[in-house]
């Protein structure tokens, strides 16, 4: 296996003819903001969660729940056609793709009038995310 050096210069540095390829560290890169977007946007509504709630009729326990769901049944809709397109187009494509649904759900979100858009503007969320 690839062993990294001793300090060099005061820096670590790998071995010479071992390092990690751009193409990689894109690849990486792009999987994490995955994962962060994921995280991101369970989280983005708890802090106004019970003014929003509030402002759509509902009790911030039910609200919750069904803004996690519509965003989890987004994903797991998406996930598996996904992986037969990153197949068929490859990863890079992909990603493009992928942010026009996180484009508009968080735009129907936004302007959602009522709980019933706002649900399906995560689910379109949760489709990108997927």
């Amino acid at each position: 296996g690839a062993e990294f050096g001793g300090p060099i210069g005061g820096k670590w540095a790998p071995e010479e003819g071992v390092g990690v390829g751009m193409r990689l560290s894109v690849s990486l890169f792009a999987t994490l903001c995955g994962s962060f977007q994921l995280g991101y946007h369970l989280a983005v509504l708890n802090a106004p969660l019970e003014s929003v709630a509030q402002s759509l009729g509902f009790d911030a326990e039910t609200f919750s729940g069904l803004v996690t769901s519509s965003l989890l049944v987004g994903s797991l809709l998406a996930s598996v056609p996904c992986q037969l397109a990153d197949r068929r187009w490859g990863p890079r494509q992909l990603l493009v793709f992928s942010a026009f649904p996180l484009i508009f759900g968080c735009v129907g979100s936004a302007l959602a009038a009522n709980v019933w858009a706002l649900l399906a503007g995560r689910l379109v969320v949760g489709l990108g995310i997927g």
